[in-house]
């Protein structure tokens, strides 16, 4: 996720001046700027530098309101059709619904559910790293 707004960042418990470093939104990249008093490089260690900020989407992306509808869809065709009384069930985060696994709508509203999945998978993972 992008980063909406860097509001402090501590080297050994200091915070450091926001013009001794550089927040690269999309990436959520921080890094020193060429004139910092620390250097180029953030010091070497472990739990040395602490960052507090804002991150996340202004709006939405396009496949997290896409993946809601199909997951919307599986769920009022699930609901018209009467297949909720079930024997499967699926889950997807904290999203879970049970379906009957023979009905007659119930490959579509696997794959529905399915391809939400897909279009979410991206915005599921975290990553860090120091550079």
């Amino acid at each position: 996720m992008p980063v909406a707004a860097v509001l402090e960042v501590r080297v050994d418990g200091v915070a450091l001046p926001a013009s001794d470093y550089v927040v690269y939104a999309p990436g959520g990249e921080i890094r020193l700027a060429a004139t910092a008093a620390l250097g180029k490089r953030f010091p070497p260690g472990a739990q040395n530098v602490a960052v507090t900020l804002d991150w996340g989407y202004l709006q939405p992306p396009p496949e997290v309101g896409l993946a809601q509808a199909k997951l919307t869809a599986a769920e009022l065709l699930a609901e018209a059709t009467g297949e909720t009384a079930s024997t499967e069930s699926v889950t997807l985060g904290d999203y879970a619904v049970r379906y009957a696994s023979g009905g007659k709508y119930a490959v579509v509203i696997r794959r529905l559910l399915e391809d939400a999945a897909q279009l979410l998978r991206p915005y599921r993972r975290w990553k860090m790293r120091a550079v």
